[in-house]
């Protein structure tokens, strides 16, 4: 059990990271004319937790009409500090990306990374990381063909802005192969699952969920999901992310924009940043891994 939370844990830490592989999210999608001299600034995505070291994934931004090629930063100095204190100097593995040696975040530390490259502005950024929120109990129900309903129970920390990601995960073992990892799919019709433009009775089915705590600040909150799983029985996941405000904000913003990326009527939404002088983000999360049985 032990060994395959960790391997969970090193799971969720790859799908959080691939996302610092997409600096075109920082590209303008829309059509224009006369189009000035671009001037290329640093694109920063890293997404920093207690489970790794830090990485950070190092760019240039593009103009719009350059090839769609990711330019990678191979040259750059990024320098992470604790408290005005440097605490790690992360190195180049390959394609932009960095990381440290053997330093990793702190549960409740807050820390500023500095990137700087030759013909570039330097930039910076914040982040603290969360302490994670228990989840006190799962209530999982009886399988049906509409599938298996179920309860997470945990604590929102009162008098202050939380916000949290949710995932299942499916763990499959094979004789003649290692351990396999999926994310599963899970519907809801909970209030705090639901978008703005969704309808009363409409429920949300995808293969994660962001929500802050605006309906709920300081209380036990019930959250209700139904998944399907059509191979059990298999050991199933489901974890809890507290991440910082940088994290939601980053994703809600990218799933607003991919919602409308295809769509030559919707008004582009712009993705969220916290680097200065530059363009990406730097965020981080804490997580506590629940089993469903």
């Amino acid at each position: 059990m032990v060994s395959q939370r960790k391997t969970l844990a090193i799971f969720l830490v790859l799908v959080v990271f691939s996302l610092s592989a997409c600096e075109d999210f920082w590209e303008p999608r829309s059509i224009v004319t006369n189009l000035p001299e671009h001037q290329p600034v640093l694109v920063i995505n890293s997404f920093i937790n207690p489970d790794s070291v830090f990485e950070v994934s190092v760019a240039k931004s593009r103009a719009f009409l350059a090839p769609p090629e990711y330019p990678f930063i191979t040259d750059a100095t990024v320098t992470i500090f604790e408290s005005g204190n440097r605490v790690a100097e992360l190195f180049h593995t390959s394609d932009g990306l960095y990381r440290a040696i053997n330093h990793r975040p702190r549960i409740g530390a807050t820390y500023e990374l500095n990137v700087s490259a030759e013909n570039f502005a330097p930039v910076k950024a914040m982040v603290t990381i969360p302490f994670p929120v228990k989840i006190d109990s799962v209530t999982v129900g009886t399988a049906t063909r509409f599938g298996t309903n179920t309860t997470l129970c945990f604590q929102d920390p009162p008098g202050e802005d939380n916000y949290y990601q949710l995932l299942l995960f499916t763990i499959d073992s094979f004789a003649e192969m290692d351990t396999v990892l999926s994310i599963t799919y899970f519907f809801s019709s909970d209030a705090v699952l639901r978008k703005p433009d969704d309808f009363e009775d409409e429920s949300y089915y995808e293969d994660d969920a962001f929500f802050d705590d605006a309906l709920f600040d300081g209380d036990f909150y019930d959250l209700d999901i139904t998944f399907f799983d059509y191979f059990p029985p298999r050991e199933m996941f489901v974890v809890l992310l507290t991440t910082s405000e940088s994290y939601y904000n980053f994703r809600k913003s990218f799933d607003g924009q991919s919602a409308t990326e295809d769509n030559p009527f919707a008004e582009p939404v712009p993705v969220f940043t916290n680097i200065e002088n530059g363009l990406g983000v730097f965020a981080g999360y804490s997580s506590f891994i629940s089993s469903l049985r």
